[in-house]
This record gives structure tokens, C-alpha cells and sequence, in this order.
């Protein structure tokens, strides 16, 4: 009687699977892997596919690597309520770039509203075209009037911060107890932070500020708490409020207030200083001065919540992807040590010892250049930008995608791509360098994201990164800790990619 009981659920369960199968197929989706009923979705699959003991640890960018192969370059998966078709390919991507039904709008369902006070502000997450294209229009011409983007101003923001980090680290080799050991997780974060935060709030930090220190250790680790693809809390959404220290989100919480009261008090010293009115400073003075002049529009978006919004967007990612940049960009130097000899000999070449580095500089160093961009392709520290979400029914190829389904870009897939790369695995600056010696950047390493909402920090990131490694390369050479195991370049897994916690040897050139 077990036997027969045993065999009619698994017939059951079988036939289930297969019906739900056929119903997802008919949706007219591109094919994809199996889907499992009630609510699984793909989770089952992937884990089949390629298990893993901790679901926390999951690695979607792999897993649609995976079935890039099996399905090709489009194809669909499901997690809880949400569809999602998945793009891996360079060609589909520069294809969609500009397209309407993937261009502006994002999905915001699996993240955190309470960031921005539980409404549509800000810029990185908003869903809202109208409020993006103001708020991104509004940021790129404000940054600018402070010099973001303008080689000259942004030299001299980077070589006040250059000069702090060099010190530090000189510091590390002098300490008794150190002895030339410095660890490398978020050390980069305050400086790159500094960059930025002299245009927008028209101030600096010191690098020991307890405080900021503090909140910036806590934001980082937030970051790693979740990832842009959670299957988990799509198939279980209640988990965040049933159990929100197992999916990290009273940690996330915490931060949002911690980051709301930052950024408030920001404001607060400003309005008490009074000089936005007149004198402007900043973009945050600017801001201020655009709410003042809309205060009888009940429909203006310009408002304290929505500038505390986007001063936490610039906070929050703009440090964040960067420190991870140049995190990898410190281990690959160090687990690559003819790299970094060919890279300080460029640089010795065309800058003096006395000058910090520039971006003409930059310019001048092929190999370096090389050198950055395969950091950028190795490291591929955001493998799926936030998911777009389809903003009306839509054919493409072929294909029904409904109002609603998740568009999510796998960059991992276009840098890791053995058919192109040949040899994607291998760290190796020189497949950017042609026969005559000079520097030929390559369109697939996709590091700012494709179409309208392609990264707004491009300048700061393309100024930061190289003068930040050259100027420490100039002074420093970078090795494995005698006695220990070379650093592994597996990330800490994140909204962003950074290499785990690890330590190098810095001594004095």
C-alpha cells in the first residue's frame, strides 16, 4: 500500500512539473531551463545543475553562465512570481542598448523601499522614467559645474586624496608591528568617497573620522548582504519581514537610517549656513536652492526626501564599485608580478617620482592602460546591473515578452566568453595591445553598462582607478606575504564584486 501511495505522489508531482513546464512554454518566453511549481522556479535547476551547500552564497551570474551555454544567448527563468528573461551576449546587449522596452525603466520589486522612505526617489532604483531622466539630467549638469568630469578640477580633488594614501600606506611599512602587511577590504573607500564629496556636499573627510569611518565599514558590508538577483527572497518575499536577520535585512535597515541621519544633518548645516540662496557650493547648496524656488509647486520632485534620496545613491555606490575596482586591481598586481614590473617601468618612463600621475599621463602608457582595462574584465565587479523591467507587451525575436518580465543583462557571460576571449581565465593585459604596441580598448568589457542608464560615475571611476594604482605603483612594490598563501581572487559576493579580505606585502621602491 506504501509502495502504490509513494508511487502516485511521485506520478503526482511528475505530471505537476511537466504541466507547469508547458504552461510556462506557451507563454510564447524564449525557452530556458526547467521550471519546478509551486513558486521554485529555476532554484531547483540551478542547484542540479551546480549544487551548493549555502543558498546565501549563490553565484546567479555563474548559473546563467551556465545556461548561456545550454540555451544560448536568450533565454528565460523564473523565481516565485517573477519571469525574467536573461541576455548574455554582447550583440543583443549593444542591440537593446537603446530600446524602449529596455532602456529606463527598472525594477525595484526585490529591493529595499524603505532607502528611499518607501516612494520612488532618487536616481539608481527609481522606476519612474520622468523622475530618472530629471534627476540624471539635473546631476550630470550640477556635477559638472563643481568639476566632476572636468580633467583639471578632478586631478587636484585626486591628488589631495593620492597624497593621504600614500602616507597611510607608508605608515603600514614603518609600524613596527605591520611591517609592510597591509590589508586591503576598504581601505580605498574614504579617498574615492572624498573625490566625489568635495562637488557634492563641497566638503572632505579625514580619513580617522570615527564616524564616517564607521558608517562606511557598515554600508560596505550591506553591500555584501544582498545581491541585485535574490531567488530566495523572490520565492519567499515574507522572509523579510518574518525573518529579516536570516536575509540581512535588519542589517539593511539599519544602515538606511544610519544614511538618512547622515545625510540630514547635511543638509541641516547647509540651510543653517544659509548660502545656497546666493553662493551655491555645491551640488547639494544647488538642490537646496531648486527646492526653495519650487515651494508653491505641490508637483515638484525637488524636495528634502528626494535629496537625501540621491545623496545616498552618490554615497552608497559611487565608493562602493570603485573600492572594488581597486581592490582587484592591487591583487592582480600582486599575483602577477611581471605585470606589475611592465606597468612601474611604463610609469617610471613618462611620469617624474615627483608628480602624481594624470589622466594625460594615462593616456601615454598603453600597457597600463592595458593593464586597467583587463582589471575591469577580470574582476567584473558588477555582473548583473539592476534588472529592466518591461514596460509594455513586447516581441522580440520571435519571442512574447509580457508587461512586467525582468530584462537582466549578464556581463559576467560577455567577459568570461571562451569563444571570444580564448583565454578568458588568464590575466593578461596584452590582448589589449596591438602588433604596433598601442593600447586597443574592446566594447565587451562592459564594466559601465549598456544604453541610457549606463553608469553616471564613468569619469570618476576612469580618473580614480588609474591615477589611484599608478601613483601607488610608482612609490611601492606589491608582493605576496612571505609564509602565507597568494590571495584568492574569489569575490565577496554583493550588490558589486570585491575580492575577498586579504593582505599584501607594500615596500618602499
Amino acid at each position: 500500500m506504501f509502495i502504490v501511495f509513494s508511487l502516485g505522489v511521485v506520478f503526482i508531482a511528475v505530471f505537476v512539473y511537466y504541466v507547469y513546464s508547458i504552461q510556462f512554454s506557451s507563454r510564447g518566453l524564449p525557452p530556458g531551463p526547467n521550471m519546478w511549481p509551486f513558486g521554485l522556479g529555476v532554484l531547483p535547476s540551478a542547484l542540479i545543475r551546480k549544487p551548493v551547500f549555502n543558498i546565501s552564497k549563490l553565484r546567479p551570474w555563474e548559473y546563467f553562465d551556465l545556461w548561456y551555454k545550454d540555451y544560448g544567448e536568450l533565454y528565460s527563468v523564473q523565481a516565485g512570481n517573477f519571469y525574467s528573461v536573461v541576455v548574455a551576449s554582447h550583440e543583443i546587449m549593444t542591440e537593446l542598448a537603446n530600446a524602449e522596452e529596455y532602456s529606463i525603466k527598472v525594477s525595484h520589486e526585490l529591493f529595499t523601499y524603505p532607502r528611499t522612505f518607501n516612494k520612488e526617489l532618487g536616481l539608481i532604483f527609481v522606476s519612474n522614467p520622468e523622475i530618472w531622466v530629471e534627476m540624471r539630467k539635473f546631476t550630470q549638469r550640477t556635477l559638472r559645474e563643481f568639476g566632476f568630469g572636468k580633467r583639471h578640477t578632478m586631478q587636484s580633488a585626486i591628488e589631495a586624496e593620492v597624497q593621504q594614501l600614500l602616507q597611510e600606506f607608508q605608515e603600514r611599512i614603518e609600524s613596527s608591528d605591520r611591517k609592510g602587511v597591509v590589508s586591503i577590504r576598504t581601505i580605498f573607500v574614504l579617498s574615492v568617497l572624498n573625490v566625489l564629496w568635495c562637488m557634492v556636499a563641497g566638503k572632505r573627510y579625514d580619513r580617522n573620522d570615527p564616524t564616517l569611518v564607521e558608517m562606511m565599514e557598515r554600508n560596505f558590508s550591506m553591500t555584501k548582504s544582498t545581491t541585485f538577483i535574490e531567488p530566495v527572497q523572490a520565492i519567499a518575499p515574507g522572509l523579510k519581514k518574518s525573518f529579516p536577520w536570516l536575509v540581512g535585512e535588519d542589517m539593511r535597515l539599519k544602515v538606511f537610517q544610519e544614511c538618512h541621519e547622515f545625510t540630514r544633518s547635511l543638509i541641516e548645516e547647509r540651510k543653517q549656513e544659509g548660502l545656497y540662496l546666493t553662493e551655491p557650493q555645491s551640488y547639494l547648496d544647488v538642490f537646496l536652492r531648486k527646492i526653495y524656488e519650487n515651494k508653491e509647486n505641490s508637483k515638484s520632485i525637488y524636495d528634502e526626501e528626494q535629496l537625501q534620496s540621491m545623496l545616498a545613491d552618490l554615497l552608497q555606490t559611487g565608493s562602493t564599485t570603485t573600492n572594488g575596482t581597486l581592490n582587484y586591481g592591487l591583487l592582480f598586481l600582486t599575483l602577477n608580478p611581471e605585470v606589475q614590473r611592465k606597468c612601474q617601468e611604463e610609469i617610471d618612463r613618462v611620469v617624474p617620482q615627483h608628480l602624481i600621475p594624470s589622466v594625460e599621463d594615462i593616456e601615454r602608457m598603453p600597457y597600463f592602460q592595458a593593464f586597467i582595462l583587463e582589471t575591469h574584465r577580470c574582476a567584473c565587479v558588477v555582473p548583473n546591473p539592476i534588472p529592466r523591467l518591461v514596460p509594455k507587451d513586447w516581441n522580440y525575436r520571435g519571442y512574447k515578452i509580457p508587461k512586467g518580465t525582468f530584462i537582466i543583462s549578464n556581463h559576467y557571460s560577455v567577459h568570461m566568453s571562451k569563444q571570444y576571449w580564448g583565454d578568458p581565465e588568464v590575466f593578461r593585459p596584452e590582448r589589449f595591445i596591438n602588433e604596433k604596441g598601442e593600447f586597443v580598448p574592446d566594447k565587451r568589457v562592459v564594466h559601465f553598462g549598456y544604453g541610457k542608464r549606463i553608469c553616471i560615475g564613468i569619469s570618476l571611476v576612469n580618473s580614480v582607478v588609474p591615477i589611484f594604482l599608478s601613483s601607488l605603483l610608482q612609490k611601492f612594490n606589491f608582493s605576496v606575504v612571505p609564509g602565507t598563501k597568494p590571495p584568492s581572487t574569489e569575490p565577496e559576493i554583493g550588490v558589486s564584486l570585491s575580492p575577498s579580505e586579504f593582505s599584501v606585502l607594500a615596500e618602499k621602491r
